[in-house]
């Protein structure tokens, strides 16, 4: 794979900055340049690539890993410093979307004659091969699209987009260096209107549109049917509208207005009256801070198309939406709700087989792969299934049913798996999955990642040896099994408890070692805090101390496995989830993971042996012969951990995690996240032939002048104002266990003596009316609750 060492990214715009903090968090060093403003003094010619950066910092979500990341971006302009990009190997276009303006800088370029293995346009919708008409064979031949979705860090989405002249060999190169230093997820479009994703998200949108006004629905009643009941972001339709910005969606319809003149849905591509009316009113979304939804003080006010006006937010009354979105299946959510409400499903079916339909309908012309289809739909909207496989998992039946509705036109890519007498897009025949190539004329196998997610691969394909409603036991191969848990909001109930028993106990008999994967969106939100609550509503004391027992002997059987395991973590592994990873031998940890110790933020503090860790942590390493110099270094390191604790901190990254000490040296951080679990097997398999769990050893703890230490820190952001007196209260109790409780000077202490002193500490908090009151407002709405 050829190495990109420097990029210079043009256009120090939203994205274009966005763009420069990608890859400057993969390592890469980036130029960041733009054009000299007409009144920028003679010492502030940068000033909009120098404003950017100052702006990455502020932004959210968050674009940068860590705050070092900025060092490897630097600022300047197209005038002063043109002759930077003769050092980049990747020269990046991410101006104003107009192709006057593209094609005068793409001339510029082709004159300087650079050395660049890659010149590549962000361009989300404009004609590729119109930017570079007219220029020499040589800039052609190195030129295309590489369309990132926004927020590039967060959305794996890159649409290729070539032209006629590009060498399909260098396309193929950057392709598989995004794929393994960025883990972006390659789609090969063809060059029409807004692409792939772009322009089946519009249809979607305008589809929806169309519809909402048919069936007499509000904003928030589209919102709660199109969001994660069909298995699509909270965000659902119009708040996604909002993030994009209303602007921003309009000129996409109106790219699709101008280019697409032949598509049977034309007269659909027109923005609609009361969006055009908020656009010129200046309330564009979440960058005008008013859109659609609009946050005016402490009142919620929504857009209503049929007043004309802002009305207050009002959440629809339907006391079975909980019911039906817990269903795993859309079509045994769509089979529920036709029983609870039939005309909402109808909306819902139409709406779908609207968006399957025209999704096929668009093979071969927007891409020649239902592969690439499905992939954009997916990784540029983060949606659970592409429209091939929501075809594949509701029917023909379903799908077929509403045709006759829309404007005439041929599928072919349907009539072809018609012919080949398939009742799927998509087979899938013991470990492989194949798929229907549109270009081949046949079945074609595929990888399994490119189908779905590594932890639900495992569990549709491998053999499961045990299992529950939280967890399942499955053989990977060569002597690996994986743990995959699948509980609700993946919070680590008994059953979770129950499985990580069972199978320490079955690998030791039949293994070489344990791998733990999630297969919900993000890895363990911890412990399943309902059921602490029912426990202590019902002053079922026993019953806590049960719950707090058994997760540390969970965490302790971890440590002590005459085998290694490897925890796989991926988006927020908070609380008990993070004490879990704390115990591995390793960890193989997707780039976006969001670690913390949270506890504290429902009135707790980490009594699943996470305190009694980071102790560990805080002296591993540290000279003891020596009787002064570790002091110093030990208390410096546990103020960190408490800091981290008491404030319920979470990483923006896998990386920050490391720079904080919740994951060590030897954890290996992945940015291709489907590529955790063949790392992992990999690393059990080097590990198991000479593996011997690590020995026990006593911990030193700092006693009296430790806590009185810690307690200051405490008083001093009381004292400030930063804290509220219950939180200082928590912090107290929390620096009395890392400080080792009572004793009056350091000493060394069991690790049976922190389990102690963080269980009897968590179960004085329990009896705390603050603490319940924490614990109600967590669970009730998602946020911690400051008292």
């Amino acid at each position: 794979m050829r190495p990109v060492h420097r990029v210079v990214v043009l256009g120090a715009g939203v994205m274009g900055r966005q763009l420069a903090a990608l890859l400057a968090n993969a390592g890469v060093s980036v130029d960041l340049l733009d054009v000299v403003p007409p009144d920028a003094p003679p010492n502030r010619r940068s000033v909009l690539a120098e404003e950017a950066l100052r702006q990455l910092p502020k932004m959210e979500p968050p674009p940068i890993v860590t705050d070092d990341v900025l060092e490897r971006i630097r600022p300047g302009n197209v005038e002063d410093d043109w002759d930077r990009l003769w050092e980049a190997d990747w020269v990046l276009e991410a101006v104003v979307e107009r192709l006057d303006v593209k094609r005068a800088l793409f001339e510029r370029l082709d004159d300087s004659r650079l050395r660049a293995r890659w010149v590549t346009t962000n361009t989300s919708g404009l004609s590729v091969h119109a930017m570079v008409e007219g220029r020499s064979a040589s800039f052609q031949a190195r030129f295309f699209g590489t369309h990132f979705f926004n927020p590039p860090r967060y959305l794996p989405l890159v649409e290729l987009v070539p032209q006629a002249g590009v060498e399909a060999d260098r396309m193929e190169e950057l392709a598989r260096w995004l794929r393994q230093r960025l883990g972006k997820r390659i789609v090969r479009a063809k060059d029409t209107p807004n692409f792939i994703a772009n322009r089946l998200g519009v249809f979607q949108v305008l589809a929806t549109l169309r519809l909402m006004e048919s069936y007499g629905l509000s904003v928030e009643e589209v919102d709660a049917l199109t969001g994660p009941l069909l298995g699509r972001p909270r965000t659902a339709t119009f708040r996604t509208l909002d993030l994009v910005g209303l602007d921003v969606w309009a000129a996409v319809v109106r790219t699709l207005q101008e280019r697409a003149v032949r598509d049977e849905f034309y007269d659909w591509f027109r923005v609609p009256a009361w969006v055009q009316t908020l656009i010129e009113a200046g309330a564009l979304g979440r960058k005008t801070r008013k859109g659609i939804y609009w946050r005016r003080d402490s009142e919620r006010l929504v857009w209503d198309p049929r007043l004309g006006d802002y009305r207050s937010e009002k959440a629809p009354a339907w006391p079975w939406l909980e019911r039906v979105q817990a269903e795993p299946e859309l079509r045994d959510r769509l089979a529920l709700l036709r029983r609870l409400a039939p005309p909402l499903a109808e909306f819902v079916e139409r709406l779908v087989a609207y968006g399957c339909i025209y999704a096929a309908r668009r093979v071969p012309e927007v891409a020649d792969s239902i592969v690439d289809v499905d992939g954009a739909v997916r990784w540029g909207f983060q949606h659970q299934r592409g429209p091939f496989q929501t075809w594949d998992d509701l029917g023909d039946d379903l799908i077929l049913k509403y045709v006759s509705e829309l404007p005439p036109a041929p599928v072919p890519v349907l009539e072809l798996r018609q012919k080949l007498g398939e009742p799927r897009f998509y087979v899938i025949h013991d470990r492989d999955v194949f798929y229907l190539d549109w270009a081949g004329g046949r079945y074609q196998k595929m990888a399994p990642e490119d189908y779905e997610p590594v932890a639900p691969w495992v569990r549709r394909t491998t053999p499961r040896v045990l299992g529950n409603a939280g967890a399942s036991l499955h053989d990977v191969g060569d002597g690996v099994f994986a743990l995959v848990w699948h509980p609700t909001r993946n919070a680590i109930g008994g059953d979770v408890l129950e499985m990580v028993q069972r199978s320490l106990e079955y690998v030791e008999r039949h293994g070489l070692g344990l791998v733990v994967l999630s297969a919900g969106e993000h890895f363990s939100y911890g412990a399943n805090l309902a059921l602490l609550l029912m426990a202590l509503q019902n002053r079922d004391v026993a019953q806590v101390d049960w719950m707090v027992r058994t997760f540390q002997h969970m965490t302790r059987s971890i440590r002590q496995a005459p085998f290694p395991v490897v925890v796989c973590p991926h988006g927020m592994t908070l609380g008990g989830g993070c004490e879990f990873m704390l115990y591995a031998d390793r960890v193989v940890a997707a780039a976006e993971s969001y670690i913390g110790l949270v506890e504290l933020g429902a009135g707790l503090i980490p009594a699943g042996g996470g305190c009694c860790e980071v102790i560990r942590r805080a002296q591993a390493g540290l000279d003891w012969q020596d009787r002064t110099f570790p002091w110093v270094h030990y208390l410096d390191r546990l103020r960190g951990f408490f800091q981290l604790i008491a404030q319920a901190k979470v990483s923006r990254s896998a990386q920050e995690a490391r720079q904080w000490g919740y994951l060590r040296d030897g954890d290996i951080i992945v940015w291709d996240a489907d590529a955790r679990l063949a790392v992992a097997r990999q690393i059990v398999r080097d590990l198991a032939p000479v593996y011997t769990p690590p020995e026990e050893t006593p911990l030193w703890v700092l006693g009296a002048d430790g806590l009185a230490y810690l307690q200051m820190a405490v008083h001093l952001f009381h004292r400030g104002g930063y804290i509220t007196d219950y939180e200082r209260y928590l912090g107290e109790r929390l620096a009395y266990v890392l400080a080792g409780g009572d004793l009056p000077h350091p000493a060394q202490v069991s690790v049976d003596y922190i389990l102690d002193l963080e269980r009897e500490t968590f179960l004085s908090l329990c009896k705390q009316p603050k603490t319940y009151e924490r614990l109600a407002h967590v669970l009730a709405s998602g946020r911690p609750l400051r008292n």
